[in-house]
């Protein structure tokens, strides 16, 4: 039987081949233990108290580590914080992102009207201010029936064609992200989420002109060719109210970028309709008076 010395014990070694093992608490407790001839049991009081952890194959035993309930509550509280704080911060992000895809939208409409210009002597199209295929015709198109050919898309149509009142079927670049709300909604009832100001000018002018439309579309389309702050094209409603601006982006003639839009285009338009011209009436030709009679 081997036999257990001081300084093993103050080293917590032991004898090869016995397989015991030895807390630190107990090394220098056990130092002055005075040498006994071991045949150490589990549990076995050695002078300063139980080797607990004493015995054959097996190590130190370690106190299981759990969760107070105090300590439980406050990990649910930071995360119940940090929900709300990164909410609002997501709902953010999202506006910004359907803010960016409606500018987005815009910009395709600047690159048709171009081309649409290039092809009629930097005309705007002289048609309909909101989309309806149900009264469209080749005298009275609409913006979409003319932008159609030069945007690559379809125009949107109704969920159900036989029935007028049905909802248009959302299609980009025609409907803006944010157009959603019920109470707001224009591209659902209108096919289109953006209003065309320079068809309602035209409208308004066309009145003063005895419905010539040719004269109402040179008129207005060179009101915006000298400059104004007035967009061709914007949002029907303040849908991106974001960092205290106004809500509603615009396409702006000439370079047709886009912006926010500080204004209201509707007022704008109702005063500022292009005075026509007025021509002086020609005064009647007074009668040719009789030839004298001969003599």
């Amino acid at each position: 039987m081997p036999t257990l010395r001081p300084t093993d014990i103050a080293h917590a070694t032991w004898p090869s081949g016995t397989g015991y093992t030895l807390t630190r608490r107990y090394r220098r407790c056990l130092v002055n233990v005075p040498m006994i001839s071991m045949n150490l049991r589990r549990d076995q009081r050695v002078g300063c108290g139980a080797l607990a952890s004493v015995g054959r194959g097996r190590g130190p035993r370690r106190a299981i580590r759990a969760f107070t309930l105090i300590e439980l509550l406050v990990v649910i509280a930071i995360i119940a914080v940090l929900i709300g704080l990164l909410v609002p911060a997501m709902a953010g992000v999202r506006a910004y992102a359907r803010n960016v895809k409606c500018q987005t939208n815009l910009r395709s409409f600047g690159q048709s009207f171009q081309m649409y210009q290039n092809n009629y002597k930097d005309l705007l199209p002289n048609v309909r201010p909101f989309y309806d295929p149900a009264i469209a015709s080749s005298s009275d198109p609409a913006l979409l029936d003319i932008l159609a050919a030069y945007m690559d898309v379809n125009p949107p149509k109704r969920e159900n064609p036989d029935d007028p009142e049905s909802k248009y079927i959302p299609v980009d670049p025609f409907f803006c992200p944010s157009d959603r709300k019920p109470e707001d909604e224009a591209g659902l009832s209108l096919g289109i989420s953006y209003e065309y100001w320079p068809g309602m000018m035209m409208v308004f002018a066309e009145g003063p002109l005895l419905g010539d439309k040719s004269k109402a579309q040179r008129l207005v389309s060179n009101y915006w060719r000298n400059g104004t702050n007035i967009p061709v094209l914007s949002d029907a409603k303040a849908w991106h109210a974001l960092g205290g601006n106004k809500g509603q982006n615009g396409l702006f003639y000439g370079d047709w970028h886009v912006g926010e839009v500080d204004i209201s285009p509707r007022e704008q338009v109702e005063n500022s309709v292009p005075q026509v011209p007025v021509i002086p009436p020609t005064p009647p030709t007074p009668p040719t008076p009789p030839a004298p009679p001969g003599p």
